[in-house]
């Protein structure tokens, strides 16, 4: 599990910028919540350490794009 100090600095410094792009891809901000809630939920259950921001703003990306499909 990824510790909850890291998880919390993670979140303060990518947020902003995940909403961002979620709100765009999907258009919708609750659903662009909903995304990048679920993203830091996998992330506290995971041994993943994201090392930047790229991977974080990838699997909003994919989170996205996987919601439009369905």
């Amino acid at each position: 599990m990824l510790e909850q100090r890291k998880l919390e600095k993670l979140f303060r410094q990518n947020y902003s910028k995940m909403i961002h792009l979620a709100s765009v891809l999907l258009g919708d901000g609750g659903e662009a919540e909903d995304v990048v809630q679920d993203i830091f939920l996998k992330l506290a259950d995971s041994d993943i350490q994201p090392q930047n921001d790229s991977y974080l703003l990838t699997a909003v990306r994919n989170a996205c794009l996987n919601r439009i499909r369905q």
